[in-house]
């Protein structure tokens, strides 16, 4: 098993935070996301919408981030894709954060990611 450091480290437990149900851990009732209750919905710009909400809330709560910048999202038939710029503390600059889900799978973490469209 590979241990992560640094922005791995970083993505890998944001990547966790977000797929951890909110209130799941009993002794951390704030930990997670309620990105689970948005998976397998219809694929609307209002649900597109709200998931971008909540990831970008999720994001926020890890203490090494200090702000997030939604730089859109993409449906395209049943797939859901947004990008977030993620800054932390110990970082000079930002990385990007692509998450996609299919209506009928999971939120998975996208890394190395390019797309125009998602580039403002």
């Amino acid at each position: 098993i590979a241990t992560r450091r640094g922005v791995e480290n970083l993505k890998q437990s944001l990547y966790i935070r977000l797929i951890t149900p909110l209130g799941s851990y009993l002794g951390h009732p704030n930990y997670g996301s309620k990105v689970h209750m948005y998976l397998g919905k219809k694929n609307t710009e209002e649900n597109a919408t709200l998931l971008d909400i909540e990831i970008e809330r999720t994001l926020k709560t890890d203490g090494r981030v200090t702000n997030v910048k939604n730089n859109g999202h993409i449906i395209q038939g049943n797939t859901y894709t947004a990008s977030f710029d993620v800054y932390a503390i110990s970082l000079e600059q930002a990385f990007q954060f692509v998450v996609s889900s299919s209506n009928a799978g999971p939120l998975v973490l996208l890394d190395n990611f390019n797309n125009d469209l998602l580039n403002n």
